[in-house]
């Protein structure tokens, strides 16, 4: 059995941000499980969860900013994979 898992956050100034952009943060955990079923066959599970938050900026002003609209998600995969 094989368990991963990880993190990161996406975290930008706002002054940094090129014009049109609408990311202000992004943020995801994962973890992803492996288990040999067979000599031949090996289960995958995986799950992320993502948080999005975004902003608009008046006329492409990073200093006149108003909150965009904000996004969660938990993605969960399973799949088997064969060896031959």
């Amino acid at each position: 059995d094989t368990l991963y898992f990880g993190a990161g956050t996406d975290d930008p100034k706002n002054s940094n941000l090129l014009p049109g952009s609408t990311r202000e943060k992004n943020s995801f955990l994962w973890a992803s499980y492996f288990r040999k079923l067979t000599s031949d066959v090996t289960l995958a599970a995986e799950w992320s969860y993502w948080d999005f938050k975004t902003v608009a900026f008046t006329n492409n002003d990073p200093t006149r900013r108003v909150k965009g609209p904000r996004g969660t998600a938990n993605v969960f995969n399973v799949s088997l994979a064969y060896q031959f």
